[in-house]
């Protein structure tokens, strides 16, 4: 029963964000657009078959999975209350009023950022390509307990309050006359990571999620593509946390630890085309069985301590490498 209206849902989902590719005045998937990740057809969410919590699943965590798919109704839907002629220039007091109101929701960082088109998923478009990027922190010891019921739960939690968060920045921002179009962290329609990456939050590591100086990677995602020209865009050309990735590649203790060995030292190609160290067949149906997952969060230096041990570290690292190759050569 679950199954069958899961398929429905997202049925209906897909016919209504298809019927914004190819719209006049949206921003279209670019050349290397991405299939949006078939939910149903990695084997939707399930626990472990001798988990005592099924309670806790059916009755806590399948209620927030709706609730998050339904807000991905709403921001397509929601796109008719948009207002004819959107403002455009937004003044600095309504630039300060969005980062209040976002901190006012439990949101951690606040990026900004020119969308890549290829970033949008091949199956929709998007209204604009001004994004505000939203993250919001997951409970540190909380993820140190995964895979557990008490991680996914908390896990579901944060997805269904960043993504009502952009549906209500996007509601904030068209009461004041500006266009938006929210992405819900479940789902969505754009590669959540990247963007955040080009908003300058922080890099992608090799486990495919993005990895923040301050959060490691215990953070969920949204955003709200907006008609505001004039935010506060990010240098994605020169992303302060390059490094971040830098480290990413010489650690690898997500490689070692992951549980079904998805994640690759080496990068594979992907359908479409793209690079990826993370091997979704391996991954998916070990997710969805086991409280979705979490261990490559969990073991993940950058999610116990301050950044910046790891930062003087690498940076040490580096001198020394740098000395021992003056030497040799």
């Amino acid at each position: 029963m679950i199954q069958w209206f899961s398929k429905k849902l997202m049925g209906q989902l897909e016919v209504l964000e298809k019927r914004l590719k190819g719209k006049s005045g949206f921003v279209q998937p670019g050349p290397y657009a991405r299939k949006s990740f078939d939910f149903l057809a990695a084997g939707g969410m399930n626990i472990p078959e001798e988990s005592t919590e099924k309670k806790t699943f059916f009755f806590k965590v399948l209620p927030m999975i709706a609730q998050s798919m339904f807000g991905n109704f709403h921001m397509t839907k929601s796109l008719a209350m948009d207002p004819k002629k959107p403002r455009t220039i937004a003044s600095p007091t309504l630039l300060a009023d969005i980062e209040t109101f976002c901190k006012a929701h439990k949101v951690s960082m606040i990026g900004y950022t020119k969308l890549n088109p290829d970033y949008i998923f091949d199956h929709t478009a998007v209204k604009y390509d001004n994004v505000v990027v939203l993250a919001q922190e997951m409970n540190e010891q909380r993820i140190m307990e995964a895979p557990s019921m008490n991680t996914e739960v908390m896990i579901q939690e944060t997805y269904k309050d960043v993504g009502g968060t952009a549906n209500k920045l996007a509601r904030f921002l068209r009461l004041k006359k500006y266009g938006a179009h929210a992405s819900h962290s479940v789902r969505g329609n754009i590669i959540l990571p990247p963007v955040a990456q080009d908003a300058g939050l922080g890099y992608v590591g090799r486990n495919g999620v993005l990895l923040t100086e301050k959060l490691g990677p215990r953070v969920r995602l949204a955003a709200v593509m907006t008609s505001i020209e004039n935010l506060p865009f990010a240098d994605k050309e020169n992303n302060p946390h390059q490094w971040i990735r830098n480290f990413c590649d010489m650690c690898g203790r997500c490689i070692k630890k992951c549980p079904p060995k998805a994640l690759y030292e080496k990068a594979i190609q992907r359908e479409g085309g793209a690079l990826t160290h993370v091997d979704n067949k391996l991954c998916y149906p070990y997710f969805h069985k086991n409280y979705g997952c979490g261990v490559c969060l969990k073991v993940c230096p950058f999610s116990r301590s301050d950044f910046r041990v790891y930062k003087k570290a690498f940076e040490r690292k580096k001198r020394k490498d740098a000395k021992r190759e003056k030497k040799n050569s």
